[in-house]
């Protein structure tokens, strides 16, 4: 009954906000632009692409079918994107990676909706764990370091991992609750062959995570995955990579696969 009258309560609050909108509202420069965002959530309009003012790419392209000696056969799953997935590409590309190396332990800072956690798992074999950190939407404001504009949208969902969920590979994939700024990785440092960076989006953050993935691979290698390199949407993320790539000799071999924004590096 109480569930009811919440949503009975939200739908007339929601109802009532409508037709401020699309009245007395339509007047105000910002309420224009909320009817924009109802556009593009709703799928009526495509969201425009910034123009390409961000900073220069610094990491060199490759191709994807460079990364293997022959591609594998892998199963791409929930093939239907939403905004804050990787692309269709990017989830070939990932399993593919994935499938090649077959590895034994996984970690990826950032769930989401969980769509590349359970790709990964489908992928890299029944003997794989992945293990995937996110941020619970109530600790939004109480993060180590400050969070990009816009990650905010990501954070706050009512659940992580809503697309392993119940699959056959959810078994096979623990999903961890926190800040990847002040998480305690110690029990998971040195065991992971693949570590997956798709967290927020803050200069800061990108910087913490990647010495976190760092902490986290097998002394004897691994890889490494970036989401967003060269988006026009996350210039700090990029900005991050780009010193990664020119202030760590290490990272000189980091590549930005061709026709994504993913960037690899092998230890």
């Amino acid at each position: 009954m109480t569930k009811a009258f919440t949503f009975i309560k939200r739908y007339l609050l929601s109802l009532a906000g409508c037709l401020y909108l699309l009245t007395v509202g339509v007047l105000r420069r910002e309420h224009r632009e909320i009817l924009h965002e109802i556009t593009f959530r709703l799928g009526l309009r495509k969201r425009p692409v910034p123009p390409p003012s961000g900073p220069t790419l610094l990491i060199p392209v490759t191709e994807a079918k460079a990364l293997f000696s022959a591609p594998p056969l892998v199963s791409v799953l929930e093939q239907d994107v939403a905004d804050g997935n990787v692309s269709g590409y990017e989830l070939l590309v990932i399993s593919q990676l994935i499938a090649d190396l077959k590895p034994k332990a996984c970690f990826e800072i950032g769930t989401f909706d969980g769509r590349t956690t359970l790709n990964m798992a489908a992928n890299a074999g029944t003997d794989c764990h992945v293990y995937t950190l996110d941020l619970p939407q109530e600790e939004v404001d109480k993060t180590g370091l400050k969070i990009a504009t816009g990650d905010e949208q990501f954070i706050k969902k009512e659940s992580s991992g809503a697309r392993f969920s119940g699959s056959p590979w959810a078994k096979n994939i623990t999903q961890l609750y926190g800040d990847s700024a002040t998480f305690d990785f110690s029990p998971y440092e040195g065991k992971m062959d693949v570590v997956f960076v798709d967290g927020a989006h803050s200069y800061d953050y990108v910087k913490s995570d990647t010495a976190v993935a760092l902490r986290l691979l097998k002394p004897e290698g691994g890889l490494i995955l970036w989401h967003d390199y060269g988006s026009p949407y996350w210039k700090d993320l990029t900005r991050s990579l780009n010193d990664l790539y020119e202030g760590t000799p290490s990272f000189k071999s980091m590549r930005n696969v061709m026709g994504t924004v993913l960037v690899v590096w092998r230890k």
